[in-house]
């Protein structure tokens, strides 16, 4: 039971935002220990020990070179998803222009009932488009924010 305590303090601490915002050794070595000040101050010997096990962890684990790996891996995995998001895009957008094509064969033929069904995918692929548009600009942006952060 403690191990598993240590190993989940250990992950949610190490692998935290702010922590892995820094993406420094020595940043994340004092995260944790201000943490371990404050539990030791309030008697929480669970977590202290706990902290302990992080820190321990990141003193033997944690090097310039594994951070570089990880952001390198981080930035590969972004670009990976943007190219994605930007291939479902593409699609959607095909497809939107698809449904507009046959919406309007339906309006010079005078098919009414052609007309309306259309009318509802042209807006269901426009609904569609703009999910994939912003889906493609989050990602853009979390790559965008990685690629400006200190490497």
């Amino acid at each position: 039971m403690k191990k598993q305590l240590a190993t989940t303090l250990f992950a949610s601490v190490a692998f935290s935002p702010l922590a892995m915002a820094d993406d420094s050794c020595l940043e994340r070595q004092q995260h944790i220990n201000q943490q371990l000040r404050y539990a030791q101050a309030h008697h929480n010997t669970q977590q202290a020990a706990g902290l302990r096990t992080a820190l321990d962890q990141v003193n033997r684990y944690c090097t310039p070179e594994r951070i570089a790996a990880e952001r390198a891996q981080k930035l590969d995995k972004l670009q990976r998803k943007v190219a994605e998001n930007q291939r479902e895009l593409s699609e959607e957008q095909q497809e939107l222009a698809r449904y507009q094509r046959d919406l309007d064969q339906a309006r010079a033929a005078g098919d009414e009932r052609q007309v309306r069904k259309l009318q509802g995918k042209v807006m269901d692929a426009q609904d569609d488009v703009a999910e994939a548009r912003t889906d493609l600009n989050r990602a853009q942006q979390e790559l965008d924010a990685l690629k400006h952060q200190p490497a």
